[in-house]
């Protein structure tokens, strides 16, 4: 019964060890730092912080017409 948890830690294991090796060979200048920043972290956080806030909003709401 243990092997099966067993070996599905394994399995992710290896997948998620693949994926950091495909990853790493990247070799990512100066500019392309910049473009992936402005692409992907900042929409991520902006969208973070906005579902933050309806989220809030949302259960302040919800508990003030309840």
């Amino acid at each position: 019964m243990k092997a099966k948890p067993h070996l599905w830690r394994w399995m992710a294991s290896l997948l998620s060890g693949g994926c950091l090796l495909q990853a790493g060979s990247c070799s990512l200048s100066d500019e392309s730092l910049a473009e992936l920043a402005q692409q992907v972290f900042t929409r991520q956080s902006a969208n973070f912080l906005s579902d933050t806030v309806f989220f809030l909003l949302d259960n302040a709401l919800v508990r003030w017409t309840g």
